[in-house]
């Protein structure tokens, strides 16, 4: 790798280390490399991304226009995209503008036709989706949106000078928010992790009333809030999640 590239993914690093959003940072750094937009997201459990309702299992941000929320938004767009589907089966790196693009997208189902199509219209041609974790149990993954280009082939030439860049810090990303900082996604409040702590801990719910100075129905509500955040069907999947991600301790 260059040094010049060397040099921007230290800073980056460095910059990451600090306190402020990683998020911010992460975008500020893509605009050097001419990347208008991106996608992040990762799942606890892999099994649900099987699932067609991925929207109820991923934990999900993006940078993309506020056309893009209205028109697709980020739900369908989790159910629907392809590249999600191809990256799950194995597929190292998905390509936006692939050489036989016309007769995959005749390929597809009605639905995911229209979702791709619909993107390319708003400018979103050329761009890759690629896994960052694929593990036994999670899943994590980015999408990078290259705006201003003449052609595929000029993307590809973009691709190939700074895309080991780009990977590179993309796995800084993943690792610094779903390793390090998960409730940056989630957004569990102190008090539902207290909660979710002293449950996994085997305390009754009165026991943690007391403990807690609430009232059962209280209890309720924040164990019901960490479900909803945790994207989780029951309590003990919430506290299944909870502990993947270490927001709680055995």
């Amino acid at each position: 790798m260059p040094k010049q590239l060397q040099s921007k993914l230290a800073k980056f690093s460095e910059d990451l280390a600090r306190k402020g959003d990683p998020f911010g940072k992460f975008d500020i750094f893509l605009k050097d490399f001419g990347v208008k937009g991106y996608s992040y997201g990762f799942a606890v459990l892999r099994a649900e991304m099987a699932r067609e309702d991925r929207t109820k299992s991923v934990f999900f941000t993006h940078s993309f226009s506020r056309q893009w929320e209205d028109e697709i938004g980020s739900g369908p767009f989790l159910d629907l995209d392809p590249a999600i589907d191809q990256l799950m089966s194995g597929t190292a790196i998905y390509e936006w503008a692939p050489p036989n693009q016309s007769k995959l997208l005749q390929d597809l189902p009605k639905l995911q036709r229209r979702q791709v199509e619909a993107e390319l219209d708003m400018g979103m041609n050329y761009g890759v989706t690629l896994p960052l974790m694929l593990g036994k149990t999670g899943f994590s993954g980015m999408g990078l949106w290259f705006e201003n280009l003449p052609s595929a082939e000029a993307f590809r030439k973009e691709w190939a000078e700074f895309g080991p860049t780009l990977m590179k810090a993309g796995h800084l990303l993943d690792s610094y928010v779903r390793k390090d900082h998960p409730n940056l996604m989630v957004g569990l409040s102190r008090r539902e992790i207290d909660c979710l702590n002293l449950l996994l801990g085997g305390y009754r719910a009165n026991e943690i009333c007391f403990k807690l100075g609430i009232s059962e129905k209280t209890l309720e509500k924040h164990v019901l809030h960490a479900r909803t955040k945790l994207k989780a069907h029951t309590r003990d999947q919430a506290l299944a999640k909870a502990i993947l991600m270490g927001l709680i301790t055995l």
